[in-house]
């Protein structure tokens, strides 16, 4: 009887069914009108705020152009006295729009208003006022009271400029807002509707019915009306505190010229919004539910006899046959019907059921037992494994795949994707492989997948198809944790790096003589040995070291160890396999066993061979900035003592005759002090003391011209080749002291080759560049003519290169030569600015190249040779100032053997002195350079107040910078250099006279 219930039931139901669909086109129905009459209640709130919002606009473009027009008045320019408090008023009375106009001053304090009773009023703290002010345009304010009646309103403020374009003040309209209850009134349609315009800040400007003290009331204290603010524009159906459930519109619009929001607000009972509606789909669904009744009452009966009965009868052989009865048969014997068919072929189900029941049960003993085998061997690996399907949901995850990813059990994972483990910066390598699986490919791959706590992991993953027959159902992936083992060789590789690009080497040997290498680093090449050439030949530490210092180092391991020191530091040389010595600092560690011996070696070296070479130059730079200074001194106290010297010796001379008896030892004291004096003068050069008068010149023109002079100084069985460059060569220099610098170095050239030999001499335009500057130590970038002097001779050892510019230094036998010669070449070129290298090599010859800068000025003529002339005299009055009394009374008497009246001063005040004595009639000051507490410039400086027609000879052994920039003759200044000959003192007087 339960089935035969069941069976009316759903035949009932069946018909039920079909009348669903008019339920539900009922239910449509309602719905759509509901939707209709919310999209009309929200188009009715729009519309009326756009109304708000165009009249607002309207009354805030209507008080601008009332503002303006008062911008003109005088009364408003002036800003005081009846006729602007008259102005204001008369603007109100015309304007409805506008409750108040006030006219303030910068700082924001009223001068004159509409109402007298707002005069001193302070708006200085408003926004919008500081706004219209800083910006110097007009601005309007956010709602607020007006200050007269205290009812809504907007201010607007308008700035208003004198004739110069200042600031003279603010004009203020307190625009009337009371035209909304208006509006309002107008839209609502009856006692139970709702309307509220509010401002953008949520205060109620208007509202219908009309409540008491609500004006100005923040919206947000009626929950309704707060969540109707939050969500703006649209509709939402609410219970109001009253119980009332109510169809709510709400629209927002921009007053355009405030820039400011307004919302508007309706509402309406939702009985009253929905209610026609509501009434019809009441009236459908009666009609329908009776319709409904009636055909599962039909149903019921119709179904009794003819569906009933064997329906039954099958029923209870299925629920035998559930039982276990395999052997149940229906026996229905009404064949021909549709029933009788359907129990007949129920009985030949039944029948191929209890033959398969059999088979299936083998086969599930089977599956059974290869399924606790799989499963217990997927759960044992330390592999993680998943399935997916065609669409990449995970069907399948082992313990091991949540455990690599962070979950607590595999049943998190399924149902998931690889988007929600594969690093986002990784998804396009997954997709590849999900393309490649999908194509029925097999492929390894690494890929960074997020673990549940977010940590990031590198997987290694084999996948391939999933088969189901013929047919791919999904993937199958197998992944290993390799995150470990990803950093770990990145590390590696890291290390490797940054030791290869290391200038230091890293080893590790035995302690035991002679300490066997058991490590370097890659970049141990560079000491001179491969790496396999250090590791699998003979080569040891003690074998690396250059021999002069094997023992040195093998005494100090020895000694460090003995003293227990750990770490320490040696310096050595390492010998190359070319031959080639690399100085070597080494950091070395010392690895002690347990019984506290040391087992091993380890640190690292660093090649400091051009950090030693740029010590040992330093060191060199040094030494000769030293000996210069030294040279220079000397040099200046022997010039004096030469120039007395040679010039009493002339005196002498001149006294005695050249047929006298002592005639000829007085031309040796001339020879010895020229000799001498060259000497002098080759220290001043040396220690770049010298005053050089320097013009542009073409270093090709000037060994061109010196190609003569050069063949007769090197001799005949030298052979000279002058190479000029086929640029001009142009460059600041001396030439006289350029050429003392070819011939000093031919001179050298000559002696290296004393069979004979070739001396060449080339010029050229070069540039140097970062690679050449870092080479040598003192170049600077830039372009340059270079000089090269080169011979064939014997050349020079390393040791003598490093001297070879030292004074006094020569590889010369005794008597042969002085050592001053090369000296001189290097004070030269670097009183030029200029730079000298050397390149030789015993056997091969010598190579100096000079680099002077070059400048882009067309050359000077180079000065003619000087021709000797006859002695000429004077009879000016001339002021020798020289704190050296031998040379002042030498030099004073030439000068009266001259003719000239002279006067003597030991020092600049006693000059000073002689020359007001003689009334300011001086002509010609002579003046040592250096002298104590007045140098020869201040002299000339001081004497020029008491003569100012008075000229100057400085005369000097070597300037300090007195008359000179960088020892460079100063433009205009006459000199003279000691010592000097009587001639050459007669010659520079008549040329600083002028004569």
């Amino acid at each position: 009887m339960q089935t035969l219930r069941s069976l009316r039931v759903h035949i009932a139901l069946l018909l039920l069914v079909v009348l669903v669909p008019a339920l539900a086109l009922s239910a449509y129905t309602l719905t759509s009108q509901r939707q209709q009459v919310q999209a009309d209640f929200a188009q009715a709130a729009m519309e009326l705020a756009r109304h708000v919002a165009s009249r607002q606009d309207e009354r805030i473009q209507d008080a601008i152009t009332l503002l303006d027009a008062l911008d003109h008045q005088a009364a408003i320019l002036q800003g005081h006295g009846p006729g602007c408090g008259a102005l204001l008023e008369q603007g109100v009375e015309e304007h409805p729009g506008i409750r108040v106009l006030a006219l303030a001053e910068t700082d924001g304090r009223v001068r004159c208003a509409s109402a007298e009773a707002l005069t001193g009023l302070s708006l200085g703290d408003r926004a919008w006022f500081q706004s219209a002010v800083a910006a110097r345009t007009q601005a309007v304010g956010q709602w607020e009271p007006d200050p007269l009646t205290g009812q809504p309103s907007s201010p607007l403020a308008y700035p208003v400029y004198d004739d110069q374009g200042r600031t003279a003040g603010v004009l203020i309209a307190w625009l009337n807002w009371a035209w909304l209850d208006d509006l309002v009134r107008l839209h609502a349609l009856g006692e139970e509707w709702t309307l509220a315009v509010a401002s953008h800040d949520g205060a109620v400007l208007a509202h219908w019915p009309n409540v008491a003290g609500i004006l100005g009331q923040p919206l947000d204290a009626d929950p309704v009306f707060s969540v109707l603010k939050s969500h703006k524009d649209g509709t939402r159906i609410l219970r109001g505190d009253d119980g009332v459930e109510r169809l709510y519109a709400a629209a927002t619009l921009v007053v355009k010229s405030a820039g400011q929001d307004v919302h508007v607000f309706v509402a309406v009972p939702a009985e009253r919004a929905f209610g026609a509606a509501q009434r019809t789909f009441v009236g459908n669904v009666a009609v329908l539910t009776a319709v409904a009744l009636l055909g599962a009452a039909f149903a019921w009966v119709m179904s009794s006899w003819g569906i009933v009965r064997p329906v039954q009868r099958i029923i209870a052989t299925s629920r035998s046959i559930a039982e276990g009865d395999l052997g149940a048969r229906v026996r229905w014997g009404h064949e021909r019907s549709e029933i009788g068919q359907l129990a007949l072929a129920f009985d030949q189900m039944a029948e191929a059921l209890q033959r398969r029941d059999s088979d299936r049960r083998r086969a599930e003993e089977e599956v059974r037992r290869m399924k606790d085998f799989s499963e217990g061997l997927i759960e044992s690996m330390m592999e993680g494994i998943l399935t997916d399907d065609m669409d990449g949901r995970f069907t399948f995850a082992n313990a091991a795949a949540a455990a690599i990813l962070g979950y607590n059990s595999p049943a998190e994972l399924v149902g998931q994707g690889w988007a929600a483990i594969v690093a986002p910066d990784c998804l396009a390598i997954q997709a590849a492989a999900a393309e490649r699986r999908s194509q029925g490919l097999r492929d390894r791959y690494e890929v960074d997948l997020i673990r549940k706590d977010g940590r990031r992991i590198t997987v290694e993953i084999a996948g391939g198809p999933r088969m189901e027959g013929d047919r791919q159902v999904g993937t199958l992936a197998v992944f290993t944790d390799i995150t470990e083992r990803k950093l770990l060789e990145q590390l590696l590789w890291q290390t490797k790096v940054v030791v290869e690009h290391s200038p230091v080497a890293l080893f590790r040997c035995d302690a035991k003589a002679p300490c066997r290498m058991e490590f370097v680093s890659d970049n141990i090449g560079r000491f001179g040995h491969t790496r396999d050439e250090i590791l699998t030949g003979p080569l040891s530490l003690y074998a690396l070291v250059h021999p002069e210092d094997r023992q040195r180092v093998a005494d100090e391991l020895a000694r460090r160890a003995a003293a227990g020191e750990d770490t320490f530091q040696l310096t050595f040389r390492v010998q190359a396999r070319d031959g080639t010595v690399i100085w070597t600092e080494s950091y070395t560690e010392a690895v002690r066993a347990d019984d506290g011996t040391v087992a091993h070696y380890q640190g690292a070296w660093l090649d400091i061979t051009e950090r030693k070479a740029l010590e040992d130059r330093l060191l060199q730079a040094q030494k000769m900035e030293g000996i210069g200074r030294l040279a220079g001194g000397v040099a200046h106290d022997f010039n004096n003592l030469l120039t007395a010297i040679s010039g009493y010796a002339n005196f002498a001379l001149e006294t005695v005759g050249q047929k006298h008896p002592v005639a000829a030892d007085l031309h040796g004291i001339l020879d010895a002090a020229a000799r001498a004096a060259d000497l002098t003068r080759q220290l001043l050069a040396f220690s770049r003391k010298q005053i050089f008068e320097m013009k542009i010149v073409d270093l090709n023109d000037l060994i061109r011209g010196m190609g003569k002079m050069l063949r007769r100084l090197i001799g005949e069985d030298i052979d000279l080749a002058i190479v000029p460059g086929a640029k001009p060569a142009t460059t600041r220099a001396d030439a006289a002291q350029i050429e003392q610098v070819l011939v000093n170095l031919a001179v050298n050239a000559r002696d290296a080759m004393p069979d004979g030999g070739t001396l060449t001499i080339e010029t050229s335009n070069v540039i140097l560049d970062d690679a050449y500057v870092r080479t040598h130590p003192g170049a600077v970038l830039g372009e340059y003519v270079l000089i090269a002097v080169t011979d064939t001779g014997v050349g020079m050892t390393d040791e003598v290169k490093s001297r070879i510019f030292e004074p006094f230094f020569t590889t010369k036998e005794p008597g042969k030569g002085t050592g001053l010669g090369l000296s001189t070449v290097f004070g030269i070129v670097k009183q030029h600015e200029g730079n000298i290298y050397v390149y030789s090599e015993p056997g091969v010859g010598t190579t100096f190249k000079v680099y002077l800068r070059q400048v882009a000025e067309a050359a000077q003529p180079l000065p003619a040779q000087a021709q000797e002339e006859d002695l000429v005299g004077g009879s000016e009055t001339v002021l020798v100032t020289e704190d050296d009394a031998p040379v002042r009374q030498m030099a004073a008497r030439i000068l009266r053997s001259l003719g000239y009246t002279v006067l003597e001063a030991g020092n600049g005040a006693e000059a000073l002195q002689a020359a007001r004595k003689c009334g300011g009639r001086i002509d010609l000051l002579i003046t040592d350079v250096v002298m104590p507490r007045m140098n020869g410039r201040e002299l000339a400086q001081r004497l020029a107040e008491i003569c100012p027609d008075a000229k100057v000879l400085y005369v000097s052994g070597y300037t300090e910078n007195a008359i000179a920039h960088n020892h460079i003759l100063d433009e205009g200044a006459c000199f003279l250099q000691k010592p000097f000959a009587r001639r050459a003192l007669a010659r520079k007087v008549r040329e600083a006279l002028g004569a």
